[in-house]
């Protein structure tokens, strides 16, 4: 009896749920849950010409036509705007000194007027010395923004009824900033302590372009409070004033990664079921020191609220904190830092402590700035990384005193060499656990922890741990810093994740205390319908599918969406060419698809090695037919072309580049006091002490691959004077002279000096300190950039290691580089058109362009190795790093392709393996080597028609060289 009441109450139950459903689907049908927002309304005032802050009294201005020659010097009238003369400084490391006259000793801030002229993405640092010394740790590589709006205000869609993001260009605006820490930890200027009497400051600018105006030095001032602020101003309530302003429609930023995105709810303005709209903006808006700032209208001098909706839900139980500006300054203290809780819906926060702030506006324009902050961190943040550097240096010290030997039935008494070790444990136990007052100020909910406060407790067991039996330290280094679960690699989370501070924005309002302001959340019943309007709609989107030329590309699908959008909004437009891009999960099939007259016109990001191969085959066109063919290749190192040529004819052309260099533990390098070595020989003079230490030096040869390929050995061939093959191309070369010494080096850095056999991955063996140095490419330098914070401006590059010449002067450093390559198809009806796009998309523009916007889309850590030279050198990195990558590059030597070359990489890698695994002796690997090779090549070179089967040539074979590739470059037609 009660089973059939429980199934009559189930099915009961059923039917109601599927009726109600049934019904509010048919009612979507007819509700229309659109929320409009008022974009391109009057609160969107033009840019201002100078965003200047006032300056206190007894402030000391030094003026750029005081310190300088007419070079560079530009008087008013030409100097965009600004009212004074102003110094045009577009020259990088370059530094000028001002001779300021001190009234009185005190503590100052230095300000100054500047406007970016920098476009690109790459940033702008200055350093501040007085009298020749750093007198503030924090004043060398300061950062200056750039101005950055979007180009157009109008709403465009892609094929996918996506919004598309406007090109965002670099506004002429004069600005004057107090200059802060490197990172805007500290919502404070830097201070300078300064005697009386002439004090020479010197600017040293290392990159980026600006015309530079006045410089301030101001005495040190206090915020003033709240109260202060409120004795100081006198008006009256403003009644029924309303001004609304959508959070992605910000007048300027300072940082270009800040970007909108799409929310698709109807809790958002604007929201429409048909289309998907960049409505919020705030995923991005997260780094301490960024900034948005809004243009706003009043009409009614007095009070106002501001009202900010925003939800918070990126690290549970986690505040957000911003600092606010009006019209370039911080009103008072209280909104220096302020806090966000956390919030997983929509929320309205009036800004206030208990009750709202009046913030006092007089009729006309003004801008509110937004400014991600943690200034309530700064001193937890830095006490991490302190730790971290004793961590790292202790560990060393331990290196040292065991020679890396970890044997664990070998006893120590460990206080007896290191007597500091136990004291030193503890104060790294007292300060971290004086760092849970910071952490609790991020809490929203006091009584449930974050994700910082469990890897802090995660921290201090492990120094629990460590103190226990600190004689156990020697063979516990995992705990304490290898491994990514050590105390040294914790904090570098936490050190991350405290200082980042997310926070989305939906709407702005500044508006009267009596207003009524539009709801936070739509009701569930809405956001019920407009999910379903959703689904249905998304159904039937309609794609126009029509196009002049298909491109198969060996990427993901993020970067062939921004292809898809750049081409369609520059390139279409222009050449009238419509394009088709396509996702290639398997280059493979490219042969597969040639084979069944299914091939694409062009293909993008493909082996560098596949259009030689299709080339021999005759299934790739040969670019050399096109029009400006050698002035595309202008763009590229010409080394990186060796391997796409047959015949003096190129079958694609590089479009990614790669790159080896250098990595080196600046830390570990100056505390063993070695130098960088710049040569095979120099190694060998620094691996006694590293092995002393249990350290090594890594080469690609110890890589974990069985097959060595060329990028790991043709350094020692090419390097030491040699050829992989005779002039003819028909027979092997690997016996000379020149070979055989390469050869031996390459084997002897295993057989005698010991470098490791095998590494499985040199990223983390760098990041523990087991490998402070060896030479790898660019996939290791992003991951260091962005993925080790733990060793942050611990490590530098240096050139790869090479071959001291004849001449004692010159060091061949010849190595691999090309990554991805293209092919235009020899089937294709649309060679020309193909041509055209090829030439478009590597050109410096365009390949310029695309790092930027995979920079401003994705993040940093999306760099865009470009194989033109003229746009990798726009990456944004460290000015000196991209000298030497630059410089690297020159060097970049392909291995040129023959029939049969295959033979060749695999019987020199099998000559490494049998010689240092087995013991063989190396002239008679060579030998059995070469005999190998030679078969091959005959074989191959009979296949494809260059010799008969007896051997006898029948064709000439032509092994492209660098000389003939600068010549190409070097034409004029």
């Amino acid at each position: 009896m009660n089973a059939n009441i429980t199934r009559k109450v189930m099915i009961i139950t059923i039917s109601s749920f599927l009726t109600i459903f049934a019904l509010v689907f048919i009612i979507s049908t007819f509700i229309n849950v659109n929320n409009d927002s008022m974009r391109g309304n009057e609160f969107y005032p033009s840019y201002p010409l100078f965003n200047e802050v006032s300056q206190p009294e007894n402030t000391i201005t030094l003026n750029v036509e005081d310190y300088f020659d007419n070079n560079g010097v530009t008087e008013a009238g030409d100097n965009k705007g600004y009212e004074g003369a102003v110094y045009r400084w577009d020259t990088d490391n370059e530094d000028f000194t001002y001779e300021a006259d001190i009234p009185s000793d005190g503590l100052y801030y230095i300000a100054l007027d500047y406007l970016s002229l920098t476009d690109s993405v790459k940033s702008i640092d200055l350093s501040i010395s007085v009298n020749g010394e750093y007198i503030n740790e924090d004043a060398e590589n300061i950062r200056l923004f750039s101005t950055w709006a979007s180009e157009s205000t109008d709403d465009v869609f892609d094929r996918y009824h996506n919004e598309v993001l406007s090109p965002q260009i670099n506004e002429d605006i004069w600005q004057t900033v107090y200059l802060r820490d490197q990172l805007f930890l500290d919502a404070e200027p830097l201070v300078f302590e300064l005697d009386a009497g002439l004090q020479d400051i010197t600017i040293e600018k290392g990159s980026g372009d600006i015309l530079l105006g006045d410089v301030h030095i101001v005495p040190m001032f206090d915020l003033q409070t709240y109260d202060e602020y409120s004795a100081n101003h006198t008006g009256v309530m403003t009644s029924e004033e309303l001004l609304f302003v959508e959070a992605e429609n910000y007048t300027y930023k300072n940082d270009v990664s800040i970007l909108p995105s799409i929310e698709k709810s109807p809790s958002v303005t604007p929201f429409y079921v048909e289309q998907n709209y960049l409505n919020t903006i705030g995923a991005s808006f997260m780094d301490p020191g960024q900034q948005i700032t809004y243009g706003f209208t009043v009409e009614n001098t007095g009070y106002y609220n501001i009202t900010l909706k925003y939800t918070n839900d990126t690290f549970t139980n986690r505040a957000s904190f911003r600092t606010v500006y009006i019209d370039g300054v911080i009103p008072f203290q209280e909104l220096q830092d302020y806090k966000f809780d956390y919030t997983t819906s929509w929320q309205q926060e009036t800004l206030g402590n208990g009750d709202p702030f009046h913030i006092y506006l007089e009729e006309g324009i003004h801008y509110m700035t937004l400014e991600a902050s943690a200034g309530l961190y700064a001193d937890a943040y830095n006490d991490m990384l302190r730790i971290i550097d004793e961590i790292s240096d202790y560990a060393l010290q331990i290196k040292r005193l065991t020679g890396g030997d970890t044997d664990t039935n070998r006893e120590w008494n460990i206080e007896e060499f290191l007597p500091q070790t136990t004291e030193l444990l503890q104060s790294w136990r007292s300060d971290i656990v004086a760092m849970e007052d910071a952490l609790d100020t991020l809490k929203t909910v006091n009584r449930k922890s974050t994700q910082l406060h469990k890897q802090h407790e995660i921290v201090l067991q492990k120094l629990d741990e460590l103190l226990k039996d600190v004689d156990e330290i020697p063979h516990n280094l995992t705990l304490l810093n290898e491994g990514s679960n050590s105390i040294s690699q914790v904090l570098s989370l936490m050190a991350t994740d405290m200082i980042t501070q997310p926070l989305q924005l939906d709407a702005l309002y500044i508006h009267s205390e009596d207003t009524k302001l539009p709801k936070e959340q739509a009701n569930f019943l809405v956001e019920w319908i407009a999910s379903m309007q959703v689904y249905r709609e998304s159904a039937n989107i309609e794609v126009d599918d029509e196009y002049d030329i298909d491109v198969w590309v060996n990427r993901s699908r993020y970067y062939i969406n921004m292809m898809q959008q750049m081409t369609d909004t520059y390139f279409t437009p222009e050449t009238g060419i419509k394009v088709r891009y396509s996702v290639m999960p398997n280059e493979g099939k490219l042969i597969l698809a040639n084979a069944a007259n299914t091939q694409p016109d062009l293909a993008l990001g493909v082996s560098g090695w596949l259009p030689y191969e299709l080339g021999l085959r005759g299934a790739a066109a040969d670019m050399r037919q096109f029009d400006e063919f050698y002035e595309v290749i202008d763009n590229f190192m010409p080394g990186s072309m060796l391997h796409m040529i047959h015949d003096n004819k190129v079958y694609g052309l590089p479009e990614t580049q790669d790159f080896m260099v250098t990595f080196y533990r600046e830390d570990i390098f100056n505390t063993l006091g070695l130098e960088v070595p710049e040569t095979y020989d120099e190694i060998i003079e620094i691996l006694p002490t590293l092995q002393r230490y249990g350290m090594n030096y890594y080469l690609p040869l110890s890589a974990e691959s069985a097959l060595k390929g060329f990028a790991a050995t043709s350094p020692f061939i090419y390097q030491y004077g040699a050829t992989y093959y005779t002039p003819d191309g028909f027979a092997a070369n690997i016996d000379t002279p020149e070979a055989l010494q390469g050869i031996e080096m390459m084997i002897d850095l295993y057989t005698v000096y010991s470098l490791p056999l095998q590494t499985p991955n040199f990223y983390n063996h760098f990041r523990e300190g087991l490998l402070p140095i060896g030479v790898a490419n660019f996939n290791t330098y992003v991951q260091l950039l962005f993925a080790a914070p733990e060793i942050a401006n611990k490590w530098d590059i240096a050139l790869a290691p090479g071959v001291l010449q004849e001449d004692g002067i010159t060091i061949r450093r010849d190595t691999t580089g090309t990554a991805q390559s293209s092919i235009i198809f020899e089937k294709s009806e649309k060679q020309e058109e193909a041509w055209e796009l090829l030439k478009w998309w590597m050109s410096t523009e365009i390949q310029t362009k695309f790092t930027n916007d995979l920079l401003i889309t994705f993040g940093d850590g999306f760099l865009w190795n470009s194989a033109n030279i003229n746009a990798l050198a726009e990456l944004p990195l460290d000015e000196d790093h991209l000298n030497i990558i630059l410089e690297q590059l020159t060097h970049i030597h392909e291995v040129p392709k023959i029939p049969g070359g295959y033979k060749m990489e695999r019987e020199l890698s099998n000559v490494w393996n049998t010689v240092v695994f087995d013991g063989v002796d190396i002239r008679s690997a060579i030998d059995d080597a070469i005999i190998l090779i030679n078969r091959e090549l005959e074989r191959k070179y009979a296949e494809f028609g260059y010799m008969d089967e007896d051997g006898n040539v029948l064709n000439e074979y032509i092994i492209p060289t660098i000389d003939d590739v600068k010549a190409w470059q070097e034409r004029e037609e």
